[in-house]
């Protein structure tokens, strides 16, 4: 990472005092205006790009996000629905879990009428406005969006028999 060096520019007071202000880099940060910001700044910077290798799957697991992981190996679960007594490793998890119980579907398709509790149902369901149809039922031919459609229509649509 460069922190580049910008003089005379005027002070956020407004008061006319010129002093140095620093540019980052990366272009996702704002100017930064004093040698406290940038140190604040590389530190965040660093620990964002920073990884731990898991003792457990021995994956490289971002610093910020190694707490969450480890709860997946150790079945720590502290978010708990106070409607139905389910627990999950991540807040978030428990957010979107509740929108289950409460109707909330703040997610709508742009294509269509439907409506979804989270991001993943969305962007499940956007393959049915897709054209292409990869997965072919073995029995009939029928031509279908997503692999698990496949099983789903020999139970329900097929038209021939399953055979045992």
């Amino acid at each position: 990472m460069r922190i580049l060096e910008q003089s005379n520019t005027h002070s956020s007071a407004g008061n006319g005092n010129r002093r140095k202000s620093y540019i980052c880099e990366r272009p996702d940060f704002d100017t930064l205006l004093n040698s406290k910001e940038i140190e604040k700044h590389v530190k965040k910077s660093l620990t964002e790009r920073l990884k731990i290798c898991c003792g457990f799957c021995e994956k490289l697991i971002l610093v910020s996000s190694f707490v969450q992981h480890l709860r997946i190996h150790l079945g720590e679960r502290p978010f708990l629905c106070e409607i139905c007594e389910t627990r999950f490793t991540q807040k978030e998890h428990l957010k979107a879990h509740v929108r289950i119980h409460t109707g909330d579907e703040p997610y709508p398709c742009d294509q269509c009428d439907l409506k979804f509790s989270t991001t993943s149902e969305l962007n499940s369901h956007h393959v049915v406005h897709i054209k292409r149809k990869p997965y072919i039922c073995p029995v009939c031919g029928a031509a279908l969006t997503r692999n698990g459609g496949v099983n789903r229509h020999r139970r329900t649509s097929c038209r021939k028999p399953i055979l045992k």
